[in-house]
């Protein structure tokens, strides 16, 4: 065997054990990392629904959010793993939180990412409109009962 013939196959076994390597690396969509199978030029869609009555969107593959708080692991969140069976990312509803922000609000109260949900204050749902509206009918109540004695 010449020289260049071995060189040759040492050459075309490094490019196939460096291809296979790193078309084996793993990641959902989803969670990739920028550069890699995220960048797939693909339009952005919102995430699956699920929950009750479908109110709710799937911020994990085990994780349903909603105005009912969140599912983590339970039968509401099986249609969420479907989310990682698609080559199109999905983008979450809500503010950014968590400490790098990779997060997002789900519920009020609730950040949550792809695998874990916590509570966060930056989470808070706006509440004062709702208050507001109790506190003004608590006060036409007392005047109208002031104007009865």
């Amino acid at each position: 065997m010449s020289c260049s013939l071995v060189w040759r196959q040492i050459w075309t076994l490094v490019t196939l054990v460096t291809l296979v390597t790193y078309g084996a690396k793993g990641c959902f969509l989803r969670n990739c990392p920028l550069g890699g199978k995220r960048t797939i030029p693909t339009g952005v869609r919102p995430c699956q629904s699920c929950g009750p009555n479908n109110n709710g969107q799937c911020v994990g593959p085990n994780i349903c959010c909603g105005d009912f708080g969140c599912y983590i692991g339970t039968r509401e969140t099986a249609i969420c793993e479907k989310e990682n069976e698609s080559v199109q990312p999905c983008e979450r509803r809500g503010q950014s939180c968590g400490t790098r922000g990779q997060g997002v609000c789900a519920a009020n109260g609730i950040c949550c990412d792809d695998d874990a949900c916590s509570l966060n204050s930056k989470c808070r749902f706006n509440n004062d409109a709702g208050e507001g509206l109790i506190n003004l009918l608590s006060q036409l109540l007392q005047n109208e009962d002031l104007e009865k004695k």
